[in-house]
């Protein structure tokens, strides 16, 4: 019996010592750790659902869609050309509650005999813009054997203020920078929504699901997701946003236009951190799209000229040149 005793004795002190431990614990606290990682573990588990089986491609693409409707501004870049002669136009897109906008425009020639460099910014409003070059610089010479300079007016800015004769034409200026084949503004959920079934019914967005890919852009993984867009339902579509977004009617796209087929290719770049477009390429043309939501007031600028003025001094300084 003593031997048993003595054979025991090292697991009763290990026992005592777990028991006197669990008295320390606070088993009320441990429970509610308990349930708070139980819900970490449930919510990590529906994210994952969420990003990988639910949130399919196509998904990210309507949202990406969606997304485009629901900011304040957004930022367009066009670049056309080659390396030796490379026009790149930037345009900031302000909409709801500012309905305005901001471009930079650079042109760059350069080969063997041709040094040039022209750089214009720009401001716009539904009845104002303002311009105004930023950077020029050229090897060429006039018939008189001097170099042209615009050194007196860089930096100053020009301003056109539409009469009541020339606004109709203003207007439709302006609103003719937002076709594209993305619906860009600010606009409520429930005009949201109906253009997202507008664009999923008839084939108006027809996405080719299975050839979505991937690609890879200055080290971003992007969605490239190919689209069929019928232009007749598009355009429908497109006039409603405008005129619910204040602009009114853009009469130069009148769906009786376009045949009942007609229909254009286009690929749709989609950043699947965010779910934005970041590219709409169809045709010869390719966009790119950032800057989404930023907020910024944009105000007239003090003027130098008036409208006319800086371009007749422009061209009667380089026009022998160009």
């Amino acid at each position: 019996m003593n031997s048993v005793k003595k054979l025991l004795k090292p697991f009763q002190r290990s026992f005592n010592a777990v028991t006197s431990i669990m008295v320390t614990w606070n088993f009320r606290k441990l429970a509610k750790n308990m349930a708070i990682l139980a819900v970490l573990i449930g919510l990590a588990g529906g994210y994952l659902w969420y990003s990988r089986l639910y949130l399919t491609n196509e998904r990210r693409f309507w949202m990406a869609i969606e997304n485009s409707m629901a900011t304040q501004s957004v930022t367009r870049t066009l670049i056309s050309g080659g390396s030796g002669n490379k026009v790149t136009q930037t345009q900031q897109f302000f909409f709801s509650p500012q309905m305005a906008s901001r471009s930079h425009v650079s042109f760059i020639q350069k080969n063997a005999t041709v040094d040039t460099a022209v750089e214009t910014e720009g401001i716009s409003f539904p009845g104002e813009q303002y311009s105004r070059y930023n950077v020029f610089r050229t090897n060429q010479k006039k018939p008189d054997g001097s170099s042209p300079s615009l050194e007196g007016i860089l930096g100053k800015w020009e301003g056109t203020k539409v009469d009541e004769s020339e606004s109709e034409q203003a207007r439709l200026n302006y609103i003719s920078e937002l076709v594209t084949l993305a619906v860009f503004g600010n606009y409520d959920a429930a005009f949201r929504r109906e253009v997202i079934s507008e664009l999923q019914s008839n084939d108006t967005f027809r996405v080719l699901s299975d050839n979505i890919s991937t690609q890879d852009v200055d080290g971003r993984e992007l969605l490239v997701v190919p689209v069929r867009v019928s232009l007749r339902n598009y355009v429908t579509i497109l006039q409603k946003a405008f005129v619910e977004a204040g602009y009114g009617e853009f009469d130069a796209l009148n769906p009786e236009n376009y045949q009942e087929q007609s229909a254009i290719n286009a690929k749709f770049l989609v950043e699947p951190k965010n779910n934005t477009i970041v590219g709409i390429e169809f045709g010869s043309r390719q966009e790119s799209y950032s800057g989404y939501g930023i907020q910024m007031e944009v105000t007239a600028p003090q003027t130098d000229f008036n409208s006319g003025q800086l371009e007749q001094i422009v061209q009667e300084e380089i026009g022998s040149v160009f």
